[in-house]
Formats: structure tokens, C-alpha cells, sequence
């Protein structure tokens, strides 16, 4: 007696079907054992947007920043370390908020 009796039908576009293909091969697994896996594994992942949103303004400012260090390095050959450390260390503090806020580890 056949272990799984609930048969599914699944339809995709040929991209779709070559993607599957792909990656069911890359892992060595049939297309039905890689979709099973995908099902058993999957952790999903709480989005809230507001995080991205609230850190908005916090990516334009670190972005300019870093221009400013790069066109100042161009311009006069030499890294303003003190600046690019500051702008990194802040980016890293917006990320692990936007982590934590997301729940991932």
C-alpha cells in the first residue's frame, strides 16, 4: 500500500519547470522528493515592511555617507577610516534592528 495516497496537481510554466528540474537534479532528488522537502522545511519568515520603512531614512543617510568617504578617497588617494568605520558600524546596528524585528537569527 502506497505510503502517500493524496495526489496533487501542479502546473508551471516552462522556466518554472526547467528551475525545478535543476535544483531537484543539483540535490539528487526527484522533482516530487525535492517539492516534499521544500514542504517539510520551509520556516516562514514573519515580514513587516514598517521595519524597512522606519530604517528608510537611515539607509539614504549611511548611502550618501559612504559616497562622500569614496568620492573623498578618489579625490585625495587616502580612505577616511574613522568616517567608513562609522557609516559600517551604523549600517550593521540597522541591520541587526531590522533582524531582530524580523525574528531571524
Amino acid at each position: 500500500m502506497r505510503k502517500r495516497m493524496r495526489e496533487k496537481t501542479l502546473y508551471l510554466s516552462e522556466e518554472e519547470n526547467e528551475i525545478l528540474t535543476k535544483k531537484s537534479n543539483k540535490l539528487g532528488l526527484s522533482k516530487s522528493e525535492y517539492i516534499r522537502q521544500l514542504i517539510t522545511n520551509f520556516v516562514p519568515i514573519k515580514t513587516d515592511s514598517n521595519i524597512l520603512s522606519k530604517h528608510e531614512q537611515d539607509f539614504k543617510m549611511i548611502g550618501n555617507g559612504l559616497n562622500a568617504v569614496t568620492r573623498d578617497a578618489h579625490r585625495y588617494g587616502f580612505i577616511n577610516e574613522r568616517d567608513l568605520n562609522r557609516y559600517l558600524l551604523w549600517l550593521n546596528d540597522v541591520c541587526e534592528d531590522i533582524k531582530f524585528n524580523l525574528d531571524i537569527n
